[in-house]
């Protein structure tokens, strides 16, 4: 779901002309952000599944439990009112009398303060009762800290979009970049709900709100083309002074020969025309000493020795963007530590249409 979010949000702009974009998807159950600056939609390296740290790549996309399914409760060790991480997800809250939810969701909060159409709920099908949400948020928050159910689930919801605004300005900056330099795309079942409260005080470009933002992540399914990626792990060399360039050209050259036949065969096992594959090879360096290595996109799959000098000007504007500038080091000399091999077969795409707003 919020991976096909990611790719929705690429191509949608890309068809607006839109270089950077946040996409935001408010679920249920978690708040996801993907950061897609200058049209690419990011990788990470590792990944944590089931609690344990893959070395496998994957769409770079955040979460945190501040869905609008979030439980909401009084700690009575802090004599505090929390949120999560756990949720009730798809069953929406106490207000959801067929679900049986017996703890107060964030959406039991919206709907008591006027937020939500209790008779339209997904267009009526689910019918909320806004009276067992209010005797549940009285009951379960505000009595135990003296306070009333109205106050007390604004504050909550004040507190859930405060932690969202902050986890996406984290996303933002700590790559090296401002809110302000992009449009936020929310989308997602709860998305539309939060994005006043959570963009408050926040300089985006702009705000974008797709009309079938409860599907979109499913039409940003549909968007994806068919790829493979290979990756071949290596250590390659770059002095400072040039003199490995045109051998660490060819050896290069030779790998991504290798990632574009793997490829190849995966599609023709797959009953798809080979010929037809796009190839995109991109390159894995760091200065040497260094721990952090970043990707940036090779000019070609088979590289002279002028070539390098492209790519590591490449990687010292990656690396400007996300680090400080006076802790490059190009005097070192570079890393190369992974090629890479994305073959793509473009698919039909939804249409988007256009209408004459004059």
């Amino acid at each position: 779901g919020p991976i096909g979010g990611a790719v929705g949000g690429a191509y949608l702009a890309n068809k607006l002309g839109i270089a950077n974009v946040i996409g935001v998807d408010g679920g249920g159950t978690t708040f996801d952000v993907a950061l897609i600056s200058e049209r690419y939609v990011p990788t990470r390296w590792e990944s944590i599944v089931g609690g344990f740290l893959l070395n496998i790549p994957m769409i770079g996309l955040r979460s945190t439990a501040a869905g609008t399914g979030a439980y909401l409760r009084h700690n009575k060790i802090t004599k505090r009112l929390e949120y999560g991480p756990d949720s009730a997800g798809y069953l929406v809250g106490v207000c959801n009398e067929k679900a049986n939810v017996q703890t107060v969701t964030a959406t039991d909060c919206a709907l008591i303060l006027g937020y939500l159409n209790p008779d339209y709920f997904i267009g009526g099908d689910i019918p909320l009762n806004k009276d067992r949400a209010f005797k549940a948020v009285k009951e379960q928050l505000a009595d135990p800290v003296d306070k009333e159910p109205y106050e007390t689930a604004k504050g909550m919801l004040d507190l859930i979009q405060l932690d969202q605004a902050s986890f996406i300005t984290g996303i933002v900056e700590g790559m090296g970049y401002r809110p302000e330099n992009y449009v936020l795309l929310c989308y997602g079942g709860g998305g539309p709900l939060q994005v006043a409260g959570f963009t408050k005080g926040m300089n985006f470009q702009d705000i974008l709100i797709p009309s079938w933002a409860a599907a979109f992540s499913a039409f940003g399914c549909v968007c994806g083309d068919y790829a493979y990626r290979y990756e071949k792990s290596l250590d390659l060399i770059l002095p400072p002074d040039g003199s490995f360039d045109a051998i660490v050209a060819m050896s290069s050259t030779a790998g991504y020969a290798e990632l574009k036949e793997r490829i190849c065969k995966e599609f023709e096992r797959d009953g798809m025309n080979p010929e037809e594959v796009e190839f995109r090879p991109s390159t894995r360096l760091q200065y040497m000493g260094m721990l952090d290595d970043l990707e940036v996109d090779s000019p070609s799959d088979t590289l002279e020795a002028g070539d390098m000098k492209e790519i590591t000007s490449r990687y010292d504007k990656r690396f400007e963007e996300i680090f400080k500038r006076g802790t490059k080091s190009p005097e070192l000399g570079y890393a190369i530590t992974k090629l890479i091999g994305v073959g793509v077969m473009p698919v039909v795409k939804p249409e988007i249409p256009s209408f004459d707003l004059s």
